[in-house]
């Protein structure tokens, strides 16, 4: 062009120039392009791909042949209009962070039940209404997202999460079983937006977990119910040691 200023780089150009670039630091980009298909030409990187991003596009669909990459760590599916995934990539053994909000899920797909890896899962605004037992088991997961799905119970199951933080933000639970105040790695628990009222926060959770945060905002449950459920001073005192540490 006679100004100087180069052409804007067709849909194709700029996905060929992402893959280029990609082959060399193994982290692909691929969001905000209207895909209703992963580019094949992502196939050629797995070797070594470490992240790949493919959030606001139009994917119903996620390809089996995924389940091949060996070194993939970071998937990042949100914002699309998946409703299940391939059986295929619990074969991803390296994948330990994946996203999948804001999509179409009514249930966790249940490849995920053998990603013995996995330490992040994000699931947030999807229309799930139950969590699964086998979701409870997998032993390195830290964190689960799963605000705003549809949730009214959790399994007795849930005292076997590994979970550090687990957050159900704008759900429909009314109560919160005692089971979970024996998951062992418990620290952070939101409840945002809930059902809850005073007799559905078991004083077990207060007394005998390990949780020093218990976000309750939006619920029926006041902050003086809340401080005066059995339990309260020990889960006070947990909650202001950790924040004498930060």
């Amino acid at each position: 062009m006679g100004d100087g200023q180069s052409k804007p780089l067709s849909k194709k150009q700029g996905i060929n120039e992402r893959l280029s670039h990609a082959s060399k630091t193994g982290v692909l980009a691929l969001q905000d392009l209207k895909l209703v298909h992963v580019p094949p030409g992502v196939q050629q990187l797995q070797e070594r791909l470490r992240s790949l991003t493919l959030e606001r596009n139009k994917l119903a669909e996620v390809p089996g042949w995924l389940g091949v990459f060996k070194t993939l760590k970071t998937l990042n599916l949100d914002n699309n209009v998946c409703s299940d995934l391939p059986a295929e990539l619990s074969q991803i053994k390296k994948l330990d962070t994946l996203s999948l909000a804001s999509n179409r899920f009514l249930h966790f797909p249940t490849c995920l039940y053998s990603m013995r890896f996995l330490k992040t899962l994000n699931l947030a605004n999807n229309q799930i209404t139950l969590l699964p037992k086998e979701i409870c088991q997998l032993p390195k997961l830290d964190v689960l997202d799963l605000t705003g799905n549809k949730l009214a119970a959790l399994p007795a199951e849930c005292a076997e999460l590994k979970t550090h933080e687990l957050i159900l933000n704008r759900n429909q639970i009314a109560r919160i079983p005692a089971e979970l105040g024996k998951a062992v790695n418990l620290k952070v628990l939101r409840i945002e937006e809930n059902c809850v009222d005073k007799s559905g926060l078991p004083a077990e959770l207060l007394r005998d977990s390990k949780l020093v945060l218990i976000a309750f905002d939006g619920n029926v449950l006041t902050q003086r119910q809340f401080q005066g459920i059995a339990g309260h001073d020990q889960y006070s005192a947990r909650f202001t040691a950790t924040k004498m540490k930060m």
